[in-house]
């Protein structure tokens, strides 16, 4: 809601010494206000537009607010903002709903089935429930959008370790190494 935009924006004002919402010297707080109101009324009814809000209210562990803005966002794009379904599937898994953050990813890579980043998200969701099958299958349809991907070859390797194929998991973190080498890809080997 507005109202929630203009708070954050204030909030944002005095964490950044008032530069944020492009008023300084002459108009104060006042001028502040308006410029947030303004900021505020232009976002509301945009699809995307509040992206950065959720962006900074989830990077800054407000959860709760951001929650809220989600389902705003979520309400009046009839379901159809892939970012705001992304950050509220993080949330629902880091608070220990996996079931649901896998429902939502699956949604956000409905809306974009070339996010490499979603089916990723999908394929950790599955690992997690110990569905690692299924993880590996949404993993190698990822590569299939990109090749070169080092987190995918390592969480590959991962499922193949829970599933005990331990010669397609030393293939995994082997080829996890070649693109780009981490202790956590040695550590497994």
């Amino acid at each position: 809601s507005s109202i929630t935009l203009l708070r954050v924006r204030e909030r944002m004002d005095d964490d950044f010494g008032g530069g944020v919402s492009g008023v300084s010297g002459a108009g104060g707080a006042h001028g502040g206000a308006n410029v947030s109101a303004s900021v505020a009324a232009s976002l509301s009814g945009q699809g995307d537009a509040r992206n950065w809000l959720i962006h900074l209210l989830y990077t800054r562990g407000e959860h709760d607010e951001c929650l809220r803005l989600i389902e705003e966002q979520l309400q009046e794009t009839k379901g159809m903002c892939e970012y705001a379904l992304y950050v509220k599937a993080l949330i629902s898994r880091q608070r220990g709903s996996i079931q649901e953050s896998l429902e939502l990813f699956r949604s956000a890579t409905i809306l974009n089935p070339h996010n490499v980043s979603n089916l990723k998200q999908v394929a950790r969701s599955l690992h997690l429930l110990g569905r690692h099958k299924n993880a590996i299958d949404v993993y190698d349809e990822a590569q299939r959008l990109v090749e070169e991907d080092w987190e995918i070859w390592r969480n590959k390797g991962v499922c193949h370790m829970y599933l005990k194929n331990f010669d397609q998991a030393i293939d995994a973190f082997q080829c996890a190494n070649a693109i780009a080498r981490h202790d956590a890809t040695f550590m497994q080997l």
